[in-house]
């Protein structure tokens, strides 16, 4: 199995581009991490855009493009299943984050379980901890339509592995897996952004939940075509 990764500051906009010439942006589903992948680390108010979202205006107008097309996008964080970590969401898109508030739609906060698993949601900003997938899989629900296509996209290989190789197991129940014509998983690999010549992205701290490079994920980083040799080497 080899899945899609990204790399350099404008993967996501050029991946965002390619959905949306190649189907119908009214069922497109564009589903985005937060931290790290819409994110370009912390910052304040004010600061230019670079340093705010990452990718920087290419990301930015690559959403709005889809937003204004008619594409559903769906924010997706790993924070707690609580309803603080989507109004936390909602702070960052009031303050730093502020030009990326147009495209993704708000409402009441509210935990619910789905598939008993917890969740959090507030429009289109979901918090479901790990369980990703059951999210993609509430969100699907919500559609009531089928020939949908599902675009997710994060920094952590661990999450963008789960979601491609889990997200089927979740949707398996009633009409779900029907309505879904194309789910793409994608890794935002950030390391040409951290460690490349002119870095635009601080280092994802080593040892934590946040780094992608421990033994025991070789294999997903191989399903997402980085080396052995490649992965000892950074």
């Amino acid at each position: 199995m080899e899945l899609p990764r990204l790399s350099g500051s404008g993967g996501l906009a050029a991946a965002v581009s390619a959905a949306l010439e190649s189907g119908a942006a009214s069922r497109t589903l564009l589903v985005f991490d937060f931290d790290r992948t819409l994110t370009n680390g912390i910052s304040r108010p004010g600061d230019e855009i670079v340093k705010v979202v990452r990718g920087g205006e290419a990301t930015v107008a690559a959403l709005r493009r889809a937003h204004d097309a008619g594409a559903g996008l769906f924010i997706v964080t790993a924070r707690r299943p609580a309803r603080l970590s989507v109004e936390q969401i909602f702070a960052s898109l009031d303050n730093a984050q502020a030009a990326l508030s147009p495209f993704f739609p708000r409402g009441d906060c509210a935990e619910f379980r789905f598939n008993d698993i917890p969740m959090a949601r507030g429009g289109s900003v979901y918090a479901s901890g790990y369980e990703k997938a059951a999210a993609l899989a509430h969100i699907v629900s919500a559609q009531k339509r089928a020939g949908l296509r599902v675009f997710f996209f994060d920094d952590s290989v661990v999450n963008s592995y789960v979601v491609a190789t889990s997200a089927a197991q979740h949707m398996a129940g009633g009409a779900l897996a029907p309505a879904v014509a194309e789910l793409t998983s994608y890794w935002w690999d950030s390391y040409a952004e951290e460690m490349g010549p002119g870095p635009t992205m601080g280092p994802s701290p080593l040892g934590t939940a946040d780094s992608n490079y421990p033994d025991h994920l070789r294999h997903m980083l191989r399903a997402y075509g980085v080396t052995a040799a490649e992965r000892d080497a950074r």
